[in-house]
């Protein structure tokens, strides 16, 4: 991609991220109108504009982010507003760098996890249900493990609250692009 579209793509991008993080901060949901209106620039920035990736890679990258997340939505981890971001996302990086966005935004998340837990004084709680998650990733026997602590499986129930996933969203794919950029500079 030229540098200048490039960069015309990436401001469109970070433009519609800053937007869906204040709205996510606000209240906690991101407006489908934002999202539908992302992914269609980014498909047809990458269809119109000179050197851009492509309807198709476009096209394959929102796929790709919509099912990157969707998962978490479906374990009830996540909203739908952050799902359908990172699918418009996908739309402005094509599918090549989407998982690099994905893996960027889970450390961003785990960090704003740790800020908000660190901040309303629920750390304890944050490390048990990061505990729960493992276990049940790896379907341990979470009652063998913690019948020695009930106040950690108390804990472990309840959430340390809602976190605008969007902020974290933005973040990583700020720190990927910024890692990443060099490669349309040379």
């Amino acid at each position: 991609m030229q540098p200048i579209m490039y960069f015309l793509t990436i401001g469109v991008l970070l433009l519609l991220l800053l937007v869906a993080s204040w709205q996510d901060y606000r209240g906690y949901s991101i407006r489908n109108t934002l999202v539908s209106a992302g992914a269609l620039l980014g498909v047809s920035m990458n269809t119109f504009l000179p050197a851009g990736v492509g309807i198709l890679d476009s096209l394959a990258g929102c796929g790709i982010g919509l099912l990157l997340l969707l998962p978490f939505y479906m374990w009830r981890m996540m909203g739908a507003g952050d799902v359908k971001l990172m699918a418009a996302v996908g739309a402005f990086v094509g599918s090549s760098d989407i998982l690099g966005v994905f893996l960027s935004t889970l450390i961003a998340g785990g960090v704003l996890a740790l800020i908000v837990s660190l901040h309303k004084g629920m750390l304890r709680r944050l490390l048990n249900n990061l505990t729960r998650i493992f276990m049940l990733m790896l379907r341990i026997d979470k009652s063998r493990l913690l019948q020695d602590n009930s106040s950690a499986s108390e804990a472990t129930a309840c959430s340390i609250g809602k976190l605008p996933y969007a902020i974290a969203i933005a973040m990583g794919t700020l720190t990927f692009l910024i890692i990443n950029h060099h490669r349309v500079m040379y």
